[in-house]
């Protein structure tokens, strides 16, 4: 094969590798655009003036049921804490972390893990642990009757691990909701008789986030 014949087949395959960069890079912003559309139609990033209003028609219905259920869940923990105290096996609370663990979300399920940790915080080595559910509050995302909708529509360039994925992102606008829900208890959470039962720092911190993740104050409890 001489040189021109050579450079010509470097031509080609120059030409051919730009043209598959070129379509792979049209696809790749096709499918972030249609996601930003998805998000801003179907999965809003802030909360809606229908979910605040389904959210507060809930509150306001059922408030006696979540109430129990919420100081059911947090005296178990409080219990569970009591015991390990006494036989020595739990040291001095210092922090109690609700962490929403948004995988649950693929399960239908809202999940919050509650724990109760010493100084230590994550490092703490003894498990104390209960688990919230507060399906209520995501019901929307529950609702999957658009998505087959939006596979057949889009299905080029998406699919239902895009969708998951979506869903799993933007849930965490509603751990401000809960954390408002466990700040208008607090008052019957810290009155609980398991409570007062356990060893507490004097500035025991109630704390709320993402699973593992930075974690914002809810409430601080001074003895």
């Amino acid at each position: 094969m001489d040189n021109f014949d050579m450079q010509n087949k470097e031509d080609l395959e120059d030409e051919k590798l730009k043209y598959l960069y070129k379509e792979a890079n049209d696809y790749v912003k096709k499918k972030v655009e249609i996601l930003n559309l998805i998000v801003d139609e179907y999965y809003n990033l802030n909360l809606k003036e229908e979910e605040i209003k389904r959210i507060s028609y809930q509150m306001n219905h059922n408030l006696e049921e979540i109430k129990d259920n919420i100081l059911n869940i947090f005296d178990k923990l409080f219990e569970n804490i009591n015991n390990k105290q006494m036989n020595e096996n739990k040291n001095t609370i210092k922090y109690i972390n609700l962490s929403f663990l948004k995988t649950r979300l693929l399960e239908n399920k809202a999940v919050f893990l509650i724990e109760a940790f010493d100084n230590k915080f994550f490092l703490d080595n003894i498990k104390n642990n209960v688990e919230l559910e507060l399906n209520f509050l995501y019901e929307d995302y529950f609702d999957n009757n658009f998505e087959d909708e939006l596979l057949q529509k889009h299905g080029f360039y998406i699919n239902k691990n895009d969708l998951k994925n979506i869903k799993i992102d933007i849930s965490i606008k509603y751990i401000v909701v809960v954390a408002n829900i466990i700040g208008f208890l607090i008052d019957d959470i810290v009155k609980l008789e398991s409570f007062e039962l356990i060893n507490k720092e004097n500035d025991m911190k109630f704390l709320i986030g993402e699973y593992r993740a930075k974690s914002f104050l809810i409430y601080n409890h001074k003895i």
